[in-house]
């Protein structure tokens, strides 16, 4: 009889927590409406291994659709376009890149790409960031 009281009970507790988990309320974050802005590089990965080299790198993304970079060194602007999760840098040469969206919220921004045959794992934090990152 115990056994048959404690499955009741973590179904109803299961129950309970299915029906009241989670914010109905929250909208899903869409990339066109927070991507716009300036990006600040916290942490650049090249192959699996932090890249120190991409330290103070930034990504401005603006709403015509221009991103402006600094990324291989000097600041170059660039067109780009977004669908879905995909930013992908338009125009060829050196900046050409597929830039995968893998996490996004209004302030933190993780993207994923290949450029001159290395991987990469770019994290950003929307704006400036503080001195502690």
């Amino acid at each position: 009889m115990y056994k048959y009281i404690t499955y009741l009970f973590f179904f109803c507790l299961i129950g309970f927590n299915a029906c009241t988990g989670g914010d109905a309320k929250a909208e899903a974050i869409k990339a066109e409406d927070v991507l716009p802005g300036e990006w600040t590089l916290y942490q650049g990965l090249r192959n699996g291994k932090v890249a120190s080299t991409l330290e103070g790198a930034y990504f401005i993304f603006g709403q015509d659709n221009t991103l402006k970079t600094n990324l291989q060194g000097e600041e170059a602007s660039i067109p780009y376009e977004l669908s879905s999760n995909m930013i992908t840098t338009k125009g060829g040469g050196p900046m050409q890149a597929e830039y995968a969206i893998t996490y996004l919220t209004t302030d933190s921004l993780e993207m994923t790409t290949k450029l001159m045959g290395h991987d990469f794992v770019l994290k950003l934090v929307k704006g400036t960031p503080s001195k502690e990152m």
